[in-house]
């Protein structure tokens, strides 16, 4: 892809985000699209079949990213002296991101939704820990992953809109205490 193609890919995809932060998807035309990334829509088909396409390639981006993050930091969620450092960088990471995030969130369609995606990954990824670590709580491991999914998404999605806040990372580590019992390894 040469520089004017990547230049107008990234034109297309920024302009669908700024459409997504203003109005909801099934209202989005490829003409608002074109509009917003100052484009034709002969432009826009050259890259994409329909506003779909563009969608299911925003969700996978940010599907790829978030599960990179969560990959690398999950694990780091249980050594105490990491926590706080691994909540902190979790936030860093995804402000970077901010406005596709908040954006992608608000967007529901049947196999295109990036919350979707991201509690599955969330879910699978907390059942792996709490069976690698042995970590032992009195509730079934199935409500573990469900609330520790939970609690994380909604830590993501109050940062995307709040920034980030040492006292809520504090609140979570002691959520996180809590679940498992206090049985978190230092």
């Amino acid at each position: 892809m040469d520089a004017r193609q990547y230049k107008t890919e990234r034109d297309i995809r920024q302009g669908c985000i700024n459409l997504l932060a203003q109005k909801e998807f099934e209202k989005i035309t490829i003409a608002d699209i074109c509009q917003e990334a100052i484009i034709s829509r002969t432009t826009f088909y050259a890259h994409y079949v329909d506003k779909y396409a563009l969608l299911e390639k925003l969700v996978i981006d940010y599907t790829t990213l978030f599960a990179e993050i969560a990959e690398k930091r999950i694990n780091e969620l249980f050594n105490q002296s990491k926590m706080d450092f691994s909540m902190s960088q979790i936030a860093d990471e995804l402000l970077e991101h901010k406005q596709a995030l908040q954006a992608l969130f608000r967007v529901h369609v049947k196999g295109l939704d990036l919350t979707a995606n991201c509690q599955d990954i969330l879910q699978r990824s907390w059942h792996h820990v709490i069976n690698e670590l042995e970590l032992t709580s009195k509730a079934p491991e199935d409500y573990l992953a469900q609330t520790c999914t939970a609690l994380i998404l909604n830590f993501v999605k109050w940062t995307l809109a709040n920034g980030k806040n040492a006292s809520v990372i504090t609140q979570l580590r002691q959520l996180m205490n809590t679940l498992f019992d206090q049985s978190i390894p230092y």
